[in-house]
Protein backbone atom coordinates (compact mmCIF):
# COMPACT_ATOMS: atom_id res chain seq x y z
CA UNK A 1 0.00 0.00 0.00
CA UNK A 2 1.71 3.38 -0.56
CA UNK A 3 -0.30 6.54 -0.59
CA UNK A 4 0.69 8.77 -3.67
CA UNK A 5 -1.31 12.33 -2.65
CA UNK A 6 -2.91 13.50 -0.14
CA UNK A 7 -5.37 16.88 0.28
CA UNK A 8 -7.46 19.08 2.84
CA UNK A 9 -10.35 19.19 1.85
CA UNK A 10 -11.74 23.06 3.01
CA UNK A 11 -15.20 24.47 2.93
CA UNK A 12 -18.16 25.94 4.47
CA UNK A 13 -20.26 22.41 3.96
CA UNK A 14 -17.19 19.89 3.95
CA UNK A 15 -13.79 19.55 5.21
CA UNK A 16 -11.36 16.65 6.38
CA UNK A 17 -8.19 14.95 5.27
CA UNK A 18 -7.45 12.92 1.97
CA UNK A 19 -5.32 10.30 1.06
CA UNK A 20 -5.03 8.56 -2.52
CA UNK A 21 -3.49 5.26 -2.11
CA UNK A 22 -2.54 2.62 -4.59
CA UNK A 23 -2.94 -1.14 -2.66
CA UNK A 24 -0.07 -4.07 -3.93
CA UNK A 25 -2.73 -5.56 -6.49
CA UNK A 26 -2.57 -2.09 -8.25
CA UNK A 27 -6.47 -1.15 -7.23
CA UNK A 28 -6.74 2.46 -6.01
CA UNK A 29 -8.69 3.95 -3.05
CA UNK A 30 -9.51 7.48 -1.95
CA UNK A 31 -9.42 7.26 2.00
CA UNK A 32 -11.03 10.28 4.31
CA UNK A 33 -10.39 10.74 7.68
CA UNK A 34 -12.02 13.15 10.37
CA UNK A 35 -14.34 14.19 7.23
CA UNK A 36 -17.63 16.03 7.97
CA UNK A 37 -20.32 17.18 5.19
CA UNK A 38 -23.51 19.32 6.03
CA UNK A 39 -26.23 17.61 7.18
CA UNK A 40 -29.73 17.35 4.75
CA UNK A 41 -27.85 18.00 1.90
CA UNK A 42 -29.02 15.64 -1.66
CA UNK A 43 -26.51 14.05 -3.88
CA UNK A 44 -23.01 14.69 -2.33
CA UNK A 45 -20.02 13.72 -4.26
CA UNK A 46 -16.35 13.93 -4.01
CA UNK A 47 -14.72 14.19 -7.65
CA UNK A 48 -11.56 14.81 -9.63
CA UNK A 49 -10.99 18.12 -11.01
CA UNK A 50 -8.85 19.78 -13.47
CA UNK A 51 -9.46 23.71 -12.07
CA UNK A 52 -6.65 24.28 -9.81
CA UNK A 53 -9.15 26.69 -7.57
CA UNK A 54 -11.91 23.78 -7.02
CA UNK A 55 -14.58 25.79 -9.36
CA UNK A 56 -16.94 22.99 -10.07
CA UNK A 57 -17.56 22.36 -14.01
CA UNK A 58 -18.84 19.48 -15.52
CA UNK A 59 -16.65 19.21 -18.38
CA UNK A 60 -13.29 18.78 -15.98
CA UNK A 61 -14.44 16.65 -13.32
CA UNK A 62 -14.08 12.72 -12.48
CA UNK A 63 -16.30 11.31 -10.52
CA UNK A 64 -15.06 9.30 -7.10
CA UNK A 65 -18.50 8.94 -4.71
CA UNK A 66 -21.43 9.65 -3.56
CA UNK A 67 -20.99 10.78 0.33
CA UNK A 68 -22.67 10.53 3.18
CA UNK A 69 -23.31 13.55 5.66
CA UNK A 70 -22.10 14.35 9.08
CA UNK A 71 -19.24 12.83 10.68
CA UNK A 72 -17.47 10.02 8.85
CA UNK A 73 -14.38 7.77 7.90
CA UNK A 74 -14.64 5.81 4.99
CA UNK A 75 -12.56 3.97 1.66
CA UNK A 76 -13.93 4.54 -1.93
CA UNK A 77 -12.91 2.41 -4.32
CA UNK A 78 -11.34 4.91 -7.40
CA UNK A 79 -11.72 3.30 -10.87
CA UNK A 80 -9.56 5.42 -12.99
CA UNK A 81 -6.40 7.15 -12.73
CA UNK A 82 -5.28 7.24 -16.34
CA UNK A 83 -5.66 10.83 -16.50
CA UNK A 84 -4.45 11.49 -12.58
CA UNK A 85 -1.42 13.80 -13.50
CA UNK A 86 -4.13 16.21 -15.18
CA UNK A 87 -5.80 15.88 -11.70
CA UNK A 88 -5.52 19.52 -9.31
CA UNK A 89 -8.17 19.34 -6.43
CA UNK A 90 -10.60 17.22 -4.60
CA UNK A 91 -14.12 18.80 -4.58
CA UNK A 92 -16.92 17.65 -2.53
CA UNK A 93 -20.61 19.30 -3.93
CA UNK A 94 -23.98 19.27 -4.43
CA UNK A 95 -24.91 17.63 -7.53
CA UNK A 96 -28.75 18.68 -7.87
CA UNK A 97 -27.49 21.67 -6.72
CA UNK A 98 -24.31 22.44 -8.11
CA UNK A 99 -23.27 23.93 -5.09
CA UNK A 100 -20.26 23.99 -3.79
CA UNK A 101 -19.39 22.25 -0.36
CA UNK A 102 -15.44 22.62 -0.31
CA UNK A 103 -12.21 21.41 -2.24
CA UNK A 104 -8.66 21.06 -1.62
CA UNK A 105 -5.38 21.10 -3.79
CA UNK A 106 -4.23 17.54 -4.70
CA UNK A 107 -0.29 17.57 -3.47
CA UNK A 108 1.26 14.10 -5.18
CA UNK A 109 3.95 12.41 -3.72
CA UNK A 110 6.86 10.69 -5.65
Amino acid sequence: MKIVAKSRIEGPEAFGDAAIITDDDGSHVLQLTNFWVAQGAPDVRIVFSKDPIGVVAEHNIRFIAELPDGHFEGDFPIDHLNDFDEMKTLIVYCKKFFAHFGHGTIEKKN
